[in-house]
């Protein structure tokens, strides 16, 4: 089915020429060239020709003067533009009666083609429609076979498929079972190993537990041995501290009563300090009466020759030091009494012990080397291998600790000294023992070594080669 060209519907419009618009020409636009155009068309028509001032050339008279000639005159712009309109207007009335005649025409061009139109398709629905009834008839008679051949094929392929599928389950059936009876018997095989394994490793565990509990209960046996042990020594620490603090609080007593008999020695010194000014005053005069004495005695031995006279010279005796003299210069450090009285040809209580130790040991506790030393020059000193009474120390080990070096020379080049490698052997209970930081057991070598005295360390090596 074909249509026919939209330009068959028009083709009545196309028959009718289009006239051209005239052109409109706007007064003020004319040149030269179109009033000379103007000019010639007035000429044409018969139009008067407008009169001109011509120059009247007469030489006689010699003046200028104008006169009409028979040449048409130069048109106006304004005449010029009025005659353009005028055409413009009757062209343009022309040109609206031919648009009006072509608007019908087109018109009724149009009408018959919608006419044409609507014929066209009606025709072409009627053929659609014999069309689609053709196409819908063969159409259904191809599904219904096509339908019916594929029933068949999926009804032969959905048997083969059944056959596959019942071969290939019972195949898949069998193979379960063997291999569930192979699984089966894997699985006793590892429960009897497992089983195996599992009671030998808690054998050993129980082994290792048996060992384990009697290890733990020596342990605890050993646990409460120390901490016997420790109570022990706690009690033996809080006895040796009461001790302790009733010998400070004995010491103190000793030391009021020692500070209370000195009080009272001292008194007895002011009153032996009096006795002596009054025993000054009577050896003075008795030492005037000796002069006296000797001048009689020098006249008689004149008079008579020599003569006895010693028995007129007595002597006073002198009063010895009190038996803790020594200890009290010693206690209160009087270095120059204390040497005073260790020049005596005899010492009252120079081999005595106060408080456990030696007169030697106190005066190297309380910081008097000089002493210390002239003690050791005394022959009649025989308390050179004393030791305190509960920590066991000797004067070597006091001297050591202090860094007293020619105490220790001292010491040491004594014959009679034989505690060279002796060991404390207690706790330091004297007050003003400064050895209290070293351990029990410690030599003199030891206690120098750790206070760090190293003239004291290395002299005490030599000694013990």
């Amino acid at each position: 089915m074909s249509f026919p060209p939209f330009a068959a519907f028009n083709s009545a419009s196309s028959q009718t020429p289009v006239p051209q618009r005239a052109k409109v020409v706007r007064p003020g636009q004319l040149g030269k060239r179109e009033r000379t155009e103007m000019k010639a068309t007035r000429s044409k028509r018969g139009q008067a020709s407008s009169s001109c001032r011509v120059k009247d050339s007469a030489s006689a008279s010699g003046e200028d003067g104008w006169q009409m000639t028979g040449e048409p005159a130069e048109a106006t712009d304004a005449e010029v533009e009025g005659e353009k309109v005028g055409s413009n207007m009757s062209d343009l009335g022309s040109f609206s009666k031919m648009v009006k005649a072509e608007m019908e025409n087109s018109r009724k061009v149009i009408q018959d083609s919608m006419a044409k139109m609507e014929d066209m398709m009606t025709s072409c629905k009627q053929e659609l429609a014999a069309a689609a009834g053709a196409v819908n008839s063969s159409t259904s008679l191809k599904l219904e076979v096509a339908v019916t051949e594929m029933k068949g094929e999926v009804e032969q392929t959905l048997g083969q498929f059944d056959g596959k599928l019942e071969s290939a389950m019972a195949e898949m059936h069998n193979e379960l079972e063997q291999r569930t009876r192979e699984l089966e018997g894997k699985i006793a095989v590892a429960t009897v190993e497992v089983t195996a394994e599992f009671e030998q490793k808690l054998h050993s565990i129980d082994r290792k537990a048996d060992a384990a509990h009697a290890e733990v209960k020596v342990l605890m046996q050993d646990l409460k041995d120390a901490i016997a042990d420790v109570a022990q020594r706690l009690q033996q620490l809080s006895m040796t501290t009461q001790a302790m603090h009733a010998e400070v609080k004995e010491e103190v007593k000793e030391l009021q009563a020692s500070t209370k008999k000195a009080d009272e020695q001292i008194a007895e010194m002011t009153i032996q300090m009096d006795v002596l000014k009054g025993a000054i005053v009577t050896v003075e005069a008795a030492q005037a009466g000796e002069a006296a004495v000797e001048e009689v005695a020098e006249e008689a031995k004149s008079e008579s020759g020599a003569t006895d006279t010693s028995s007129l010279n007595p002597q006073e005796p002198v009063q010895p030091p009190p038996p803790d003299a020594l200890w009290l210069a010693i206690r209160y450090k009087k270095e120059r009494e204390a040497l005073e009285l260790l020049k005596l040809p005899q010492v009252p209580g120079l081999n005595d012990l106060e408080h456990g130790a030696s007169m030697l040991q106190l005066a190297i506790v309380y910081d008097l080397p000089e002493v210390a030393l002239e003690q050791l020059r005394r022959p009649d000193f025989l308390q050179v291998n004393a030791k305190h009474s509960s920590s066991g120390l000797t004067c070597l080990h006091r001297a050591a600790s202090r860094g007293q070096l020619q105490v220790c020379r001292a010491i040491l080049a004594r014959d009679d000294f034989s505690q060279a490698q002796a060991r404390s052997t207690g706790i330091v209970q004297w007050i003003l023992n400064r050895d209290y930081d070293f351990p029990v057991g410690s030599t003199a070598l030891d206690i120098a070594r750790r206070a760090g005295h190293q003239s004291i360390v290395e002299m005490l090596r030599l000694h013990h080669r």
